[in-house]
Order: C-alpha cells, then sequence, then structure tokens
C-alpha cells in the first residue's frame, strides 16, 4: 500500500510581502508523511511568482479572468497527488512546526471530510480587524465535531481528496466557497472538524475599498445561501453594534484616536453595502 501523503494548496495574488514567509513555515513542519507543495497564482505582478519558484513547488499560473476562489481550489486539489490537502492563502502563516500533524490526526474517522483551526492577528494588524478575531475565536477553545455546522475556513484548512473528488469547491460563487463545501459534505454523511490547537496567524489590513469589496461578497453570499432578501435594518443594528465596539476596543487598547474615524467609516461601509444590496437583491440560486 502506497505511503499517504499531504499536498499543500496556496492561492496567491500579488502576495509578495507575505508568500515567502508562508512557504518557509510550511518546509518546516515536522511530519512523517511525504509533502508537496501546488501554487496556483492569479495573475501576480509584483515579485511574488518569483519568490514562489525560489522554493520546490509546482506553480500554477491561472489567468485573472478566470479566476474565482472555488476554481483556484479546485485547480489546485485537481494536479494534487496526496491523500490529503491542505487549503492555505498565501498571506496565513502556520504556528509551529506541528501544525500540519495536529491537523492530520484527527482524521482518524473515516467520515471526516476536513478540519480547519484557529487563527489570531499578525503583530500588526489593525484595532477593527483584531477586535473581530479576538472576539470570534474568543471562546473557541474546544475541539468541535460538527455535523451540522457548516463553518468550515480555506485560509488554512485540511481536506480528503477523495471526498473532493465527490463534491469540488463551487466555482461561481464570490465568496464563503469554503462554508458551502461544508454544508455539501455534511449533507452526504460526513462530518467537519474544528481543531483549535492548529494556530494560524491570519488577519487583513485592507483599504477602504478593499473592505467595501469584503462586505459586499460576504453579505451577498449570506443572502444568497439564505435565499432571503436584504434585512437592511439588521445591517444597521450591526453596524451599530460594531461601532460600539470597535470604539470601546479602541480605546481600552490606546490606539491613536484617528482609528475612531476609522471605525465609524467602517460601520459606514456596512451600510453602504446593506444599502446597495437592498436595492438590488438579485441573488443566485446557487443550484445553478
Amino acid at each position: 500500500m502506497p505511503a499517504k501523503k499531504i499536498s499543500v494548496v496556496i492561492r496567491t495574488y500579488n502576495e509578495a510581502e507575505k508568500i515567502g514567509h508562508c512557504l518557509a513555515a510550511i518546509f518546516s513542519q515536522k511530519t512523517p508523511l511525504p509533502l508537496e507543495v501546488v501554487v496556483v497564482d492569479s495573475g501576480s505582478t509584483d515579485a511574488t511568482c518569483a519568490i514562489v519558484k525560489q522554493f520546490p513547488v509546482h506553480l500554477i499560473q491561472l489567468p485573472p479572468e478566470q479566476f474565482s476562489y472555488g476554481r483556484s481550489l479546485n485547480v489546485g486539489c485537481r494536479a494534487s497527488t496526496g491523500e490529503f490537502i491542505v487549503l492555505l492563502s498565501a498571506h496565513a502563516v502556520p504556528v509551529g512546526e506541528t501544525w500540519l500533524e495536529t491537523l492530520v490526526k484527527n482524521f482518524d474517522n473515516p467520515q471526516v471530510a476536513g478540519v480547519y483551526g484557529q487563527e489570531i492577528p499578525e503583530t500588526d494588524c489593525n484595532p477593527i480587524t483584531k477586535r473581530l478575531l479576538l472576539a470570534h475565536w474568543k471562546n473557541k477553545t474546544q475541539r468541535v465535531v460538527q455535523t451540522t455546522d457548516a463553518t468550515f475556513k480555506n485560509p488554512g484548512s485540511i481536506i480528503k481528496k477523495n471526498v473532493w473528488q465527490k463534491i469540488p469547491f463551487n466555482q461561481a460563487v464570490i465568496a464563503s466557497e469554503d462554508c458551502l463545501w461544508a454544508q455539501a459534505v455534511q449533507h452526504a454523511g460526513y462530518t467537519i472538524i474544528y481543531e483549535p490547537a492548529a494556530i494560524l496567524v491570519h488577519s487583513h489590513n485592507e483599504t477602504v475599498g478593499q473592505r467595501y469589496r469584503r462586505h459586499y461578497r460576504e453579505m451577498y453570499m449570506h443572502n444568497t445561501i439564505s435565499q432571503r432578501k436584504m434585512n437592511w435594518l439588521k445591517w444597521l443594528i450591526h453596524a451599530t453594534h460594531a461601532l460600539y465596539h470597535n470604539s470601546k476596543f479602541i480605546v481600552a487598547n490606546r490606539y491613536q484616536p484617528s482609528w475612531i474615524f476609522q471605525a465609524v467609516l467602517e460601520s459606514a461601509l456596512i451600510v453602504l453595502v446593506a444599502t446597495n444590496l437592498a436595492l438590488t437583491g438579485d441573488y443566485r440560486d446557487l443550484k445553478n
């Protein structure tokens, strides 16, 4: 019987700042299993590909017009030869040398389709993103077997290739391909594991435009998955709640007062996106 292998699929686009750290962390992992790394780049214009080529990886260059989160993952998974496939964002860095093994050990049950771990913010993470991350992961200290909860995190997760072959990632959606995959495999009788001991450094310091697009993708997919029209009042309450807690966090941790303005802007972006989606409301049928 051939030895099991781990394949690592990393999506990149203009990740010159972090991709070297990400790859170095992967190649420093202590695991008895053979390891291969597949990088799927979607048209980087910086030094990303040059840095990637300094490592023993298989680089696939996907034309940017063909990019979607699901398609880039499917391209990488198709090129992988491992029984286990790690899905990793180029700006995410595993903590410690046993991160891979901590994920893999959860496949002792054949019904497990995927495993994801805990995320912590970068040291330079802005206070708004940092507050949100710390709040999200605050009470997630215990390992969880998920049979109906479709939470899944592709910035740093591991899946079985034979499950992916039956249920690939949705290539049409603009976000949430990870949670949709988890939902699909759970409907097929598999489980998802949350493993808090597998820790990943992952956060974003984004421009206003990037933050607007992220809110748009996430809200759009929230409504697409639920097949509900935009509840504008719900998001207004959410934006008000975010402003209060972001401001409180900024003051308590003695960040520059200018971050209060950013907190106001963040909440304004949420309301703006909610208004935009409430006016359009053309959410996709995920069955198509």
